[in-house]
């Protein structure tokens, strides 16, 4: 029986995993910082390791050498979390922002959206200026500077916003992950100048530089497909690719997204090429390693230094460095020792999703790949019983394509697997055609990493030839983008999962200015109104998803104009949408008449006053307005959920107060109404709240409009009447649960407040 050989790195970086994770819990304890002190325990253990070698007891060295590495990076990451100019700038930040003067260095490339990170260097507040070494985040105003830039801002610094929804980006718990602690807005393009040029890092500016003119070769002759262009460039560079959110979707849905980042897959298609090519040649095994390495840091350094490819070169870099060291090319050692030297350039890198699946799938692989393979290899060997000498040439070629499709399958299957528990953590998506996705999308994208590299070398000396290879990317972009998009269309290829709700819940969601809410009972779902455009793509839609909903049941729509009726098209084409009702006149909005012109109207259903809609089994909308007499663009609709009853009213116009006069008292009897508040005289509208009886007020606020914001008297107003009051831009979504016995209201940015009625 062979013999294994010895992994020693593997429990080394399974105990600095345990000390990042333990420091990141208790970074301190009763404001008593511990970095300082795990360094102090882990000196001692050294000594004790040193000690214990000398005396000859191993056993307990080797147990003392785990115990020092835990709390190396225990002492390592706490530190980084206590310390440091980022926290200590978040502590001087009010609760409502400031107006501050900085100057620092562009630290990274501008977006699309004009947002970049600065490195401060000094900052004014309240007239005085000190020292400041924090990174934040800029959103400028007017022409965005360049990397290196020395620039001069004035604006408004703010503490980086949380999701105000559910399924929305977690902003600062990712940016604090970066060291990025405050945000800075610059309203006035005159707030900002550019004092100097060059004042970055000389590499990674060259390193940009080398970018921008690979693109530029990348993109020569086919300019005119600017969303091809960006796909290639996107997959090959790892470019942003801000213009592709839809296309990125589709790759999202079958498991081919990773193809967008340069990760362990593109660096390890180039690799596999240049050992193709220098095979070709006739080198030996260690000469075309050690060609490759150079090449892979140089492809690193192209792609701008980024975290996700320098993750990705100190793993392919071990790997081969281990076949240059006579040890087995991938391992479990490799892996660890991979882990331990990002880890300790970045103990943060542990909780970034791009580490987790690229080492969680390597892992899978290492441990499962290969007993699969030989598993099911034997469906692909010749008949055992017939001699060797009949095998025909085709036979041999037969079992070869067979096993070439079969160790395919197997190690897509594998990998699938191996990463579907952080997909559905991270995204609630499971994509059973990833599988069939992944057999031709890795092999195009394979092919794509070769003519796009091609083209940049041809490019240096001869743009004809550089062109060829670019209109042949093209063609295989093309074939790519035709295998994704049938691939997620396969009904069935990809859906979303969450958690069943046993008892109806509605979510109405902060839109500050438009209208959302989702209903949401056992797996199905229903909405009343669907927000604005750009509420669908950046807020509903993510919700949706979130909770996995895969289709809608039934919507009613309020009031037909584009704040609540804007996102139907976007919803529409990524969730099927059952039936729909809406108010009996389509209003004047051309938007809303050009949408519901479209639906069809077989599922459309106009609404008047006595109907009942049923949105869920246990949801029902009651329509208290419009009359049949009197056709209306909007609706008053009381809500039965469960037991509760919730009244929505529209924003307080002359003419709803007229509808809701019109209104028998009796009608408008409901436990919790949803009224927003801004712009509203008291003496009507108290009168309006005194008849409806509410135990809850949830008041949207809407801070675009200049009459969108309640004025601060309502929460005296409203606590003489015994009513709990909401402000949305205080509480974020709120979130309706109601029993048998009870209705929880929650907050979802005060999570720790939920409110009862009974």
């Amino acid at each position: 029986m062979p013999l294994k050989p010895p992994q020693p790195l593997v429990p080394l970086a399974l105990c600095a995993i345990g000390g990042i994770v333990a420091a990141d819990w208790f970074p301190h304890v009763g404001g008593m910082r511990l970095g300082p002190w795990a360094a102090g325990g882990a000196l001692l253990l050294a000594l004790a390791v040193y000690w214990l070698r000398l005396n000859g007891r191993p056993t307990r060295a080797t147990a003392c050498t785990w115990g020092a590495a835990m709390l190396v990076f225990f002492a390592w990451h706490a530190t980084l979390l206590t310390s440091g100019a980022g926290p200590t700038l978040e502590a001087r930040i009010p609760p409502q922002g400031c107006v501050v003067q900085a100057v620092g260095i562009v630290e990274d490339e501008p977006q699309e959206d004009a947002h970049f990170q600065v490195r401060l260097q000094s900052l004014t507040l309240n007239g005085k200026t000190t020292p400041c070494n924090a990174l934040i985040l800029v959103r400028w105003t007017g022409n965005p500077p360049r990397y290196g830039d020395r620039v001069e801002m004035t604006g408004d610094l703010h503490h980086l916003e949380p999701p105000r929804n559910p399924g929305g980006f977690e902003r600062p718990r990712i940016w604090h992950r970066r060291g990025v602690y405050g945000e800075l807005r610059v309203r006035y393009a005159q707030d900002a100048h550019v004092l100097e040029h060059d004042r970055g890092s000389s590499l990674i500016a060259h390193s940009l530089a080398l970018r921008h003119w690979m693109e530029r070769t990348m993109a020569l002759d086919i300019e005119d497909s600017p969303e091809l262009v960006s796909l290639i460039q996107s997959m090959v560079l790892g470019s942003n690719g801000e213009s592709l959110q839809e296309t990125k979707k589709l790759f999202q849905y079958t498991g081919t997204m990773h193809l967008f980042a340069v990760s362990g897959m593109n660096v390890a298609m180039l690799a596999a090429a240049l050992q193709q090519l220098l095979q070709v040649v006739g080198l030996r095994r260690r000469v075309v390693a050690t060609l490759i390495l150079p090449v892979l840091w140089i492809y690193c350094y192209a792609t701008g230094l980024t975290a996700s490819s320098l993750r990705a070169t100190v793993m392919a870099s071990m790997v081969l460095i281990g076949i240059l060291l006579d040890r087995p090319a991938l391992s479990w050692n490799t892996l660890a020792a991979s882990v331990l030297a990002i880890l300790a350039w970045d103990p943060n890198q542990f909780f970034t999703p791009g580490l987790q699946l690229s080492f969680g799938m390597v892992a899978f692989l290492l441990a499962f790949a290969r007993p699969l393979q030989q598993a099911t290899r034997r469906f692909t060997e010749p008949d055992p019983f017939l001699p060797r000498l009949l095998w025909s040439p085709s036979l041999l070629w037969r079992c070869k394509a067979e096993r070439l499709v079969v160790d395919s399958v197997s190690v897509s299957a594998v990998a699938w697997l191996g990463s579907m528990p952080l997909t559905l953590y991270y995204f609630h998506l499971w994509s059973p055609s990833t599988i069939p996705a992944n057999l031709f999308a890795v092999f195009l994208a394979w092919l794509m990493m070769i003519l796009g590299m091609a083209s940049v070398l041809a490019g240096a000396f001869w743009q004809g030839l550089a062109i060829l290879f670019n209109n042949a990317n093209w063609l295989i972009t093309k074939l790519l983008l035709f295998v994704v998009k049938a691939s997620a269309l396969v009904p069935g290829g990809h859906f979303f999962v969450g958690a069943p709700v046993w008892n109806p819940e509605m979510t109405l969601l902060d839109l500050r200015g438009s209208t959302c809410a989702i209903l949401h009972e056992g797996s199905s779902f229903a909405m009343v109104d669907m927000g604005k455009k750009r509420d669908a793509a950046s807020t509903i839609i993510p919700c949706l998803e979130a909770d996995g909903a895969n289709s809608i049941h039934s919507v009613l729509i309020t009031k037909t104009d584009a704040a609540d009726l804007g996102g139907l098209p976007l919803i529409k084409r990524e969730l099927s949408v059952s039936s729909m009702a809406v108010p009996p006149d389509d209003g004047r909005s051309s938007v809303a008449k050009a949408l519901l012109s479209q639906h069809s109207s077989s599922s459309l259903k106009r609404l008047y006053q006595g109907d009942c809609w049923t949105l869920l089994p246990r949801i029902r909308a009651e329509i208290l307005y419009p009359p049949r007499e009197t056709p209306a663009d909007f609706l008053i609709p009381r809500l039965l959920l469960g037991n509760t009853r919730i009244l929505m009213v529209p924003k307080m116009t002359p003419e709803v107060m007229g509808a809701l006069g019109s209104i028998p008292q009796e009608s408008l009897k409901a436990e919790i109404l949803i009224l927003p508040l801004g712009g509203c005289d008291f003496s009507g509208t108290l009168a309006l709240i005194r008849r409806i009886g509410p135990k809850l007020l949830i008041s949207p606020v809407d801070y675009f409009s200049r009459l969108g914001v309640p004025s601060g008297e309502w929460q005296g107003i409203l606590k003489k009447e015994e009513i709990t009051f909401m402000r949305q831009d205080e509480t974020g979504a709120v979130t309706i649960v109601s029993n048998r016995q009870e209705t929880a209201v929650r907050s979802f940015l005060k999570k720790d407040q939920e409110m009862i009625l009974r």
